[in-house]
């Protein structure tokens, strides 16, 4: 337990650099003995003081003298306009209280209205700007800025939003610069950080839910849009308004800007050093191992110290649960399929054991909570399906079989006929019923907060299955039936289903239309001639009556999609409406035939975009999420895909960003048309898309781009004792 001893005490100057070497070898080591687990260190909490000198000299020496070459620097604090005006390997964002300055392309400041604590204008910005910017900047460390309460009105748990969402970049590699503990009493932003570390509780630390957000403060977006004109010639992140000479005849107004508020705030810049999370199993030892790190050090225990009850209640039986049985690998292509041929179907079994044989050999299996799984009862299918269609589905196998094959081939009316990407053998029927029923064994698990989230590997798959007759593939509607169990039965008034199989999910919109309960969206190709066929899956379908606004279809019109094009969707549109529908249960029709080499999807997101997607939605509904497994039919990809999930819930560093995450000219294009849609929805309940407009003038100046390295401009002055800790700390931190 000595070992233990330097993580939770007051780092300072000539300590630094044995703190920051503790990260990465003994205490990951020590780490490792406790859970089966392998990550790495990649975040650090700093508490040197630092002169706006300081911190220049100190980033300058990390990018001159090691193999960094790319800084996002994220203030909360202050604007410090003149440390990086010549140098293109920061990205300098301040988002603080503080006259508006024009800047240049890498420096960036958007000063906040001291009327909104909640968040909304946070972020705003966050989703409108600065991620954007940051996922085409691609830095490779992360340098987050927080203050204390006295400089600032956000609430701290604003603040671990924010800094869950940064850790989507640089593989994870960040260094906090936050408040330190206060001597006469808690300190709420320095728990809210703790948190976003995962170090008050083991499980990995759930996030807190923000209130709804609504319309940020007409200062901020009027900043934020200011940003915008002046960037987006260099940005292409940044092209989802119009220029005044784009649309001639369009009915969005033009925003005229207004000068935001000068403020001034005092400046408090003391911070404290945390170590990774420790497996809960260990609970006692670690809580006695920092009381008496603490004792050591002459300060209060940690329990103490954030005045929150460390008890062993507060944590989970485990971060995640999994559901998986071999009984529904029975299901297999028996009858005719396509056109009366009996042609080979790319849904089949191997799709279950090889994504099963893929996270046994990565080691996560035994890191997960195994729900036993179930059949689903007729009442829970009615939630969803006509009495006469559940009748079907509780047939015996064989005769189920012989009905299905039956209604393909008769002529009997279409009311009645099965389409011909339908077929059944002796073990459809029983997979059917046990694939709906395990997804709502997991639903269960997590609402009674056993697990954290959780992962259905589930077939056959089920978005696209009608009230009353089954449809490309799916017989039972398994994410809709969850959703309903949740409403109905758990008592829930808000659940967010997010649909990212590159099929449109026509029975989930179908059941859930006038609905304003669930909130579904889908991501999907929305060509007319790709399946499924018809208008429905268009933009304008936004929901009715009560319903009104709560389905968001967002359907590319072209195939080659990429990660870039999946997260400025995200960014852009689905987590600002996520975030003011504030779900209470987010569950995932998670398809990976959008992926890469997929046979019928024909795009290109990578398992680290399905990663990121991922991580973003875990930040609502408190960490309630709930992935089920729809389409996807490369078995390599599909595989590799669901251990980067898994991996992402389990609470495991993302991967390093290949290269910078930017959305195609098409994709913009489609993702405005979604926007446009949802903004003249009559009744829309979205007051946070206040972003789609035209922007007056057009910037002045073009400079190069983010991914060209620029030589550091070497400080004139003397670099201090201080610096040189804090450069030798930023280059310490793990990246491996």
């Amino acid at each position: 337990m000595a070992e233990l001893s330097d993580q939770h005490g007051t780092a300072s100057g000539s300590r630094m650099d044995r703190d920051f070497a503790s990260m990465s070898s003994r205490n990951d080591r020590d780490f490792q003995e406790r859970t089966p687990l392998t990550r790495t260190h990649r975040l650090g909490f700093c508490d040197t003081e630092s002169t706006d000198d300081t911190l220049k000299d100190s980033v300058l020496r990390l990018l001159d003298d090691g193999d960094t070459n790319r800084v996002l620097i994220v203030d909360f604090v202050r604007h410090r306009s003149d440390g990086y005006l010549d140098d293109d390997r920061v990205l300098y964002v301040s988002i603080a209280d503080g006259p508006h300055e024009a800047g240049k392309r890498q420096l960036v400041h958007i000063p906040l209205a001291r009327s909104n604590p909640e968040g909304s204008d946070v972020i705003s910005v966050f989703f409108q700007l600065l991620l954007p910017l940051a996922f085409e900047f691609n830095p490779e460390i992360v340098l987050v800025f927080v203050g204390s309460s006295s400089q600032t009105t956000l609430r701290p748990v604003v603040y671990e939003h924010s800094i869950r969402a940064l850790r989507n970049l640089a593989g994870g590699k960040s260094l906090i610069f936050g408040p330190s503990a206060d001597e006469d009493g808690p300190n709420e932003i320095l728990v809210a950080l703790h948190k976003a570390f995962g170090c008050l509780d083991t499980s990995g630390g759930p996030c807190q839910p923000l209130p709804a957000t609504s319309a940020a403060n007409q200062q901020t977006v009027n900043s934020v849009l200011d940003a915008i004109t002046r960037l987006r010639a260099d940005w292409k992140g940044l092209r989802f308004q119009d220029q005044e000479d784009d649309l001639t005849n369009s009915p969005l107004k033009t925003r005229k800007t207004t000068p935001a508020k000068k403020t001034t705030l005092p400046v408090h810049r003391v911070c404290q050093q945390l170590d990774r999370p420790i497996a809960s199993d260990t609970f006692g030892a670690v809580e006695a191992a920092i009381e008496t790190a603490g004792a050591a050090a002459g300060k209060m225990s940690l329990a103490d110290k954030f005045n929150v009850p460390l008890k062993r209640d507060l944590l989970l039986e485990a971060r995640t649960c999994l559901v998986y049985d071999n009984l529904m690998t029975k299901h297999i292509q028996a009858g005719t399929f396509s056109s009366n041929k009996v042609s080979p179907c790319p849904e089949v079994p191997g799709r279950l054991t090889s994504i099963y044989r893929h996270l046994v050999e990565a080691a996560l299996i035994g890191e997960c909570l195994i729900v036993d799984p179930r059949d689903v009862t007729a009442d829970e299918l009615m939630s969803v399906h006509s009495e006469r269609y559940v009748e079907l589905l509780h047939r015996k196998p064989a005769d189920f079989e012989a009905e299905v094959e039956r209604r393909k081939h008769r002529k009997i009316s279409m009311r009645d006929r099965f389409p011909e990407d339908i077929w059944a053998s002796l073990g459809t029927q029983p997979a059917i019923l046990r694939a709906a029923g395990s997804l709502l064994n997991v639903v269960d698990t997590v609402l009674d907060n056993k697990a954290l989230n959780g992962f259905a590997l589930i077939r056959p798959p089920g978005h696209h299955a009608h009230h009353d007759y089954p449809a490309g593939f799916c017989f039972a509607n398994n994410v809709a039936i969850a959703a309903k169990h949740a409403v109905v039965n758990r008592g829930l008034k808000r659940v967010l289903i997010v649909d990212w199989d590159v099929h449109h999910g026509d029975g989930s919109q179908e059941t859930f239309y006038e609905d304003p309960r669930v909130c579904y969206i889908s991501l999907h190709r929305g060509e007319k001639y790709f399946y499924p066929d018809g208008l429905a899956k268009g933009t304008r379908f936004t929901g009715k009556g009560a319903g009104s606004g709560f389905n968001i279809n967002i359907p590319w019109q072209q195939e080659g999609m990429t990660d870039g094009d999946y997260v400025a969707a995200f960014l852009q549109l689905i987590m600002p409406v996520a975030y003011e529908f504030a779900p209470e249960l987010v569950l995932v029709s998670c398809g990976f035939d959008a992926a890469l080499g997929d046979p019928l999807g024909g795009c290109c997101v990578t398992e680290i975009g399905y990663g990121i997607m991922t991580r973003l939605l875990m930040n609502l509904a408190g960490g309630k999420v709930v992935l089920a497994l729809e389409g996807g039919y490369n078995l390599e990809m599909i595989s590799k895909c669901a251990v980067t999930v898994l991996k992402a819930l389990l609470g495991y560093e993302p991967d390093v960003l290949p290269k910078p995450l930017v959305p195609s000219a098409a994709a913009v294009k489609d993702i405005k048309a979604a926007l446009d849609a949802q903004i003249a929805c009559q009744d829309s309940p979205w007051k946070s898309l206040q972003y789609r407009v035209i922007l007056e003038g057009h910037p002045t100046e073009t400079i190069s781009s983010p991914a060209q390295k620029v030589p550091g401009t070497p400080s004139s002055s003397k670099t201090s004792r201080k610096a040189s800790d804090l450069a030798t700390a930023l280059s310490s931190l793990d990246i491996e």
